[in-house]
């Protein structure tokens, strides 16, 4: 069994290539192994794929260790096609490798940075400046160039790895082992996803909307009724005002009939609106928590931090409380989880959330789009299981 294997993909560029939107397709993987490059036109042509397929799952069946840069990306691409790696085989990512041995000091290195810190030259970029930056997707890239950035990302990385092998302590080698091994676990869990009851969570987004709705109505009856319609309770600056003091102006339209006077339209009309200023100054109902008040002047903070810390009047401040619990439930999940759902092109049910070994600079994992690791517990009924 040969020792390693160098591991790239590229793949089409919707939503920074993720192997989890249906629209995305696999376009070419790339594997190195010694000195020779294999390279398999997966989706980028439409010439049939499946005996491409067969031969990178041969290749990288016959090594002890897959390398790659942002290893769980390639991983998950190579699952979605029916690629798994076998459980005695090691991972052994060039990103992680950074991050550890910068002492956590590099928050996701990038493998531009990483060539330019130790003097390894650089990647071609001629397909991000003249064809990804401009939204031309990698199946209208001309093959050579593409072939040609692969390779060139293949060698690089081969470098990369061969320098990190000498260069990382034996201290640093096992915590950098133990992340490698928790990447094929991460990997799968990003693959698998969290499935969710989608119906549950639409109904209760519209019983949460209503409720806001509600709430929004009891926070009005502190504002004169005249400058109701101007009043956002969902703006700092007007809570501002109406906690602090403060003046704060809206524009309402009103609609008229207009009536053309000269031209083609002579005696026509058009329904016109004609916006006017409306102001009010709040009085201060509470006095500001030291600490609080903005650069922009006459504004304090309206962060929950210093909500709860009001002593008054205990209504309103119960009422602005229970207004972002709602907010938050609102926008993050119940209606959030659907928009981020759709916007990432989920269509298989599931969210593919991202663990991200190479963010916290304590070392410890973290989790975002979205952040699986702080969900409010009272979102965890909504999560179901496929085994039945």
């Amino acid at each position: 069994m040969t020792d390693y294997a160098i591991l790239d993909v590229e793949t089409t560029i919707f939503q920074k290539g993720t192997p989890f939107a249906d629209r995305n397709r696999l376009c070419y993987v790339g594997i190195r192994i010694g000195n020779v490059n294999y390279l398999y036109d997966i989706e980028y042509s439409d010439h049939p794929y499946a005996e491409n397929l067969a031969r990178v799952r041969e290749l990288l069946s016959s090594v002890r260790t897959v390398v790659a840069f942002n290893a769980k990306f390639d991983l998950n691409w190579l699952a979605r096609y029916g690629i798994w790696l076998d459980e005695d085989q090691r991972v052994y990512d060039l990103q992680v490798a950074e991050f550890i041995y910068s002492k956590q000091q590099v928050v996701m290195p990038s493998l531009d940075y990483c060539l330019h810190t130790y003097g390894l030259g650089e990647k071609l970029h001629v397909i991000e400046e003249e064809y990804w930056n401009h939204d031309i997707d990698t199946p209208n890239v001309p093959r050579e160039l593409l072939i040609d950035y692969l390779r060139v990302d293949l060698e690089k990385e081969d470098e990369l790895y061969q320098m990190y092998r000498k260069i990382i302590p034996q201290s640093q080698d096992a915590l950098l082992r133990l992340l490698n091994a928790d990447l094929r676990v991460l990997q799968e869990m990003e693959y698998n996803g969290l499935q969710f009851d989608w119906d549950q969570l639409s109904k209760q987004a519209t019983e949460t909307k209503q409720k806001l709705e509600e709430v929004n109505a009891k926070i009005l009856e502190w504002v004169e009724p005249d400058f109701r319609p101007f009043f956002n309770p969902g703006s700092g600056d007007h809570l501002s005002a109406l906690l602090y003091g403060g003046v704060v102006s809206g524009k309402i339209g009103t609609p008229y009939e207009h009536i053309f006077k000269g031209g083609n339209r002579a005696g026509q009309t058009a329904i016109r609106t004609k916006w006017e200023t409306n102001t009010q100054q709040f009085k201060r109902l509470v006095a500001p928590i030291e600490g609080s008040r903005l650069k922009k002047d006459g504004f304090w903070s309206t962060d929950l931090f210093f909500i709860r810390q009001l002593p008054k009047p205990k209504r309103l401040i119960s009422l602005l409380l229970e207004r972002a619990d709602l907010e938050k439930l609102h926008s993050t999940y119940y209606e959030g989880l659907h928009l981020l759902r759709n916007k990432m092109d989920w269509t298989d049910g599931f969210l593919h959330g991202q663990f991200n070994q190479c963010v916290a600079r304590t070392g410890r994992l973290s989790a975002s789009n979205p952040n699986q690791q702080n969900f409010d517990k009272r979102i965890h009924q909504y999560i179901t299981t496929r085994y039945r």
